[in-house]
């Protein structure tokens, strides 16, 4: 485990726990002084989590809890079929350091809109899954890190190459959590009033749809005046790919 105490910057890093400098905190510093590197954090409990930036964006968010590939999750949107998910790969393959979205957009079995899309709302409910973490310590390495190095159990697929603000992740992620407490609460309020006053079973839920909930968020933040997913990519300086 990362051993830290307070906050306190190292020579070429930041150490500390997130009870004495929030992760919002931590993120907004970095966008705010432009800097390139890694955000590592590792719960008590030993699950860790990555957040890549570029020149202040962020580029890429994982986290080792219940991770999902970016081909599973397509095939679980319905947006690709497993049958050309193992096309791709096998295409992939002739090219080393090509991804799966590059590979999976260049056969034509998903566009690049979409794949964007999905990386996009995948860094917005990995920063609100975070924003919850307790009892976690951080460290900042400046410079170029690999995120396989680190979690050797991801893959570099869900990569934004212009990345998002921090801020702009921060926002979404936030109506993202309170759009969550909504629901909860209604299908609570709900559960309590439907139940029977024989005591017998009510009938089961529908299953949340979270995937929804994300693509709600997002337009709920571009509606209120935030820049979207196009803009951002539009608006990014073109900077060199990462090692």
């Amino acid at each position: 485990m990362l051993a830290c105490a307070d906050v306190r910057p190292v020579t070429h890093s930041l150490q500390g726990r997130l009870e004495d400098l929030p992760l919002p905190d931590i993120m907004q510093v970095v966008q705010s002084m432009a800097k390139t590197g890694a955000l590592i954090l590792e719960r008590a409990d030993g699950v860790k989590a990555i957040s890549i930036f570029r020149n202040g964006r962020l580029v890429q968010a994982a986290t080792d809890e219940g991770y999902e590939t970016l081909g599973d999750r397509l095939i679980r949107k319905k947006i690709i079929a497993r049958r050309e998910l193992d096309e791709s790969l096998g295409y992939m393959a002739q090219f080393p350091g090509m991804r799966v979205g590059d590979a999976l957009a260049e056969k034509g079995f998903a566009s690049r809109r979409e794949i964007e899309s999905e990386c996009s709302a995948h860094l917005t409910e990995t920063v609100r899954r975070l924003m919850e973490w307790r009892d976690t310590v951080f460290e900042f390495r400046v410079g170029q890190v690999s995120v396989v190095a680190e979690l050797p159990s991801l893959e570099m697929d869900f990569v934004l190459d212009n990345g998002v603000e921090p801020s702009q992740v921060l926002l979404r992620a936030s109506i993202l959590k309170d759009e969550q407490a909504r629901l909860t609460h209604g299908e609570a309020a709900g559960r309590a009033s439907a139940a029977p006053a024989d005591g017998s079973r009510a009938e089961e839920e529908p299953e949340r749809d979270e995937d929804g909930e994300v693509a709600r968020a997002i337009d709920s933040f571009e509606a209120s005046g935030g820049a979207g997913l196009d803009d951002c990519q539009e608006d990014a300086e073109t900077s060199p790919p990462m090692q």
